[in-house]
């Protein structure tokens, strides 16, 4: 029973999607939208004008109304090629002129012919409900005023004698009065209605200029914190690091310092400390300009980092002044060996676009625990061994003679 409701309910499904997509001409949409509503009415009107005719023709046919069956066919054949036509992407402004021109065609003959029952007068009542329905107010308007110059126009001719069937005065009089009053009243309802609609499309205006100007302030806002992130990440950036060579700055250094003599004491580890000073930068830096000093720098930093352990840390103090931290060392003699690296790296011509230059470093070394005990001290001996060594004098208090003659290569 239940497959059988579950297959009942994918037929009715079937049947409204294919409902649907024959009334709304296989385009998407809604009935709120003005041209779909005119493509179901132009569809319901020829589905159910289709039908009449055809019956109401094969009727005249079979009472030899040749000349009727024929002007009824034409109509259904009208009928049924607006919905084809709208099928394959007519425009509806089109569709709605030639469905209501047709039909006025066909009224217009009912009424000289007389149709089968006598009755045609009655068909001029859809015209103004069509007129106004598919074409709106003003050019439904127009329409109607030429229902009503038809109307004359046919009175004319029965005070002629020209038509087929005889209508009475009274016969006229009592269709003219009431579709005098139905014109005016679906004129009225369609006013409103075009009123409506046009006051629903100006508040629809304004919501979507709204909704673009709020996107257009949320991604302004977007982009502005976007810019903020970016200038906090380079303010983040600069505060920490040296922005020419990409080096640890002073700051994160001393920080870092810190830190790693403090677990170097608590652990009873050494630490050590080398300080360079750039030997004949300032030459360069004065004789080829600022732009080959800073190429210079960034080259040196790159060269010395390639000798250090992923563990250690180099900043740049200042100027041509750099230093090189170096946690857990086994002894004074693995400084030796670093400085060794150092002054064998930056032996090497430096290529700084078309200039040429070769550079030496004074470098001074000092360890903790045997030189400093703290992060200042350290820094100072490692310092002032340097400038002993750029003035041409012995660290007296370097680890030794022959291991100060190591780090000089």
């Amino acid at each position: 029973m239940r497959r059988k409701g579950d297959a009942a309910a994918r037929r009715a499904a079937r049947l409204r999607s294919a409902g649907r997509d024959f009334l709304y001409a296989g385009r998407a949409g809604s009935l709120i939208d003005s041209e779909l509503r005119r493509i179901v009415c132009v569809n319901c009107a020829s589905l159910v004008g289709s039908i009449y005719l055809t019956g109401f023709g094969v009727v005249a046919l079979a009472k030899g109304r040749i000349a009727l069956a024929i002007a009824l066919g034409l109509g259904c054949a009208v009928a049924i090629a607006l919905v084809v036509w709208l099928r394959r992407g007519a425009a509806v402004s089109a569709a709605s002129n030639t469905a209501l021109a047709a039909y006025s065609a066909l009224v217009l003959f009912l009424l000289f012919d007389g149709g089968i029952t006598g009755g045609a007068t009655y068909s001029l009542f859809l015209i103004p409900v069509l007129a106004l329905f598919l074409k709106g107010g003003r050019i439904g308007l127009r329409w109607i005023v030429g229902l009503f110059v038809g109307l004359t126009a046919l009175y004319a001719l029965q005070e002629a004698d020209w038509l087929h069937t005889a209508y009475t005065s009274r016969e006229l009089g009592g269709v003219f009065a009431p579709l005098l009053l139905v014109s005016l009243l679906l004129g009225v309802i369609e006013s409103v209605r075009a009123e409506g609609e046009a006051r629903i499309a100006e508040q629809a205006a304004t919501l979507a200029a709204a909704k673009r100007h709020l996107s257009e302030k949320i991604e302004e806002q977007q982009r502005t914190q976007m810019a903020l992130e970016r200038s906090r990440s380079r303010l983040n950036y600069l505060a920490y690091y040296d922005e020419l060579t990409g080096l640890a700055n002073r700051h994160l250094f001393f920080e870092h310092l810190d830190h790693t003599l403090a677990v170097a004491k608590r652990m009873n580890q050494r630490v050590g400390l080398l300080y360079l000073d750039l030997d004949r930068f300032k030459q360069v830096n004065d004789t080829h300009g600022h732009r080959t000093g800073d190429l210079l720098l960034t080259e040196v930093a790159a060269r010395t980092r390639n000798c250090l352990r992923a563990s250690d840390l180099m900043a740049r103090l200042g100027g041509d002044e750099f230093v090189v931290l170096l946690p857990e060392i086994t002894d004074a003699g693995d400084l030796a060996v670093v400085t060794g690296k150092i002054r064998r790296a930056l032996l090497p011509p430096f290529t700084l676009g078309a200039v040429e230059c070769t550079i030496d470093a004074s470098i001074g070394a000092a360890s903790y625990p045997g030189d400093a005990g703290d992060a200042v001290a350290l820094v100072a001996a490692a310092d002032r061994r340097m400038y002993m060594e750029k003035h041409g004098a012995a660290p007296a208090a370097s680890p030794g003679r022959d291991e100060g003659r190591a780090w000089r290569g």
